[in-house]
């Protein structure tokens, strides 16, 4: 993926306006990366599909990354509740519930601050939004960058996201996560 779009705009319709523009131009687009300016932040947003052939499967890739202020060692990961997990819980592995049955049934949610995570879910349309989904991690990871500790709010589905519609409902709701985050 070497073309990296620089995509900015004051609300997130002129943003999805831009990419919505991207897609229609290149019918049978199997990779795109931009880089996106809104509000405060810079967003990557990659898709990346490799349909496979032969013997090989393929993978679709669908992420969204942005850093964020640091203001402390803040981490957190959230997937989706499978049997593993249950095997995890039986044997002392912790899992934090936000007080929202449907989503604290459905999903595995590992933190050092519970507090700080009920107040960014808080939100009832970033709730929606993952519900509507299975196969994605949301996390805050810390990462060294030039010698410095980075933390990226990181929201990867491991298949492609389909639609436009539903990506720009899924970049609001991340959005609101950033802007969370901030305050």
């Amino acid at each position: 993926m070497e073309n990296i779009k620089i995509i900015s705009g004051s609300t997130a319709d002129e943003i999805w306006d831009q990419i919505v523009a991207d897609w229609n131009a290149d019918a049978g687009l199997l990779e795109y990366q931009a880089l996106i300016k809104h509000q405060n932040h810079e967003i990557q947003f990659i898709v990346d599909i490799d349909p496979g052939g032969g013997f090989e499967g393929g993978y679709e890739l669908t992420r969204f990354v942005s850093q964020i202020k640091p203001r402390s060692d803040f981490r957190f990961a959230i997937h989706k509740h499978d049997l593993i997990d249950d095997i995890g819980k039986f044997f002392g592995m912790e899992d934090v519930e936000i007080g929202y049955p449907e989503f604290d049934k459905k999903f595995i949610i590992k933190t050092n601050d519970a507090l700080r995570v009920k107040k960014l879910l808080a939100g009832d349309e970033i709730r929606a939004v993952l519900m509507e989904y299975d196969d994605f991690i949301l996390e805050i990871n810390h990462q060294h960058v030039h010698h410095e500790k980075k933390a990226f709010l990181e929201l990867r589905f491991e298949n492609n996201v389909p639609g436009v519609d539903k990506l720009r409902r899924i970049f609001r709701a991340y959005t609101d996560m950033l802007n969370r985050l901030d305050a």
